[in-house]
């Protein structure tokens, strides 16, 4: 689908990063043409603290213990 009409699709705006190993550091790697925010949720829904690092078209992601979930970037 489109966003707004605008021609956009989702994708070119959001992206969702399932992490199903529980880690501290997660690589979470996009193909989005910005510097995306960023939204961890842990198995239950809460939302998680974390450290985070950009690069060109990925977030590092750095946590204080070991956890699975998924990022919510837009």
């Amino acid at each position: 689908g489109t966003l707004l009409g605008s021609g956009l699709h989702i994708s070119d705006v959001a992206y969702t990063h399932y992490q199903t190993t529980a880690s501290n550091v997660w690589h979470v790697e996009h193909i989005l043409q910005f510097t995306p925010n960023i939204t961890v949720v842990d198995l239950d829904g809460k939302v998680i603290e974390g450290d985070y690092e950009y690069t060109e078209n990925a977030i590092f992601a750095t946590f204080s213990q070991s956890i699975t979930g998924a990022a919510y970037l837009s």
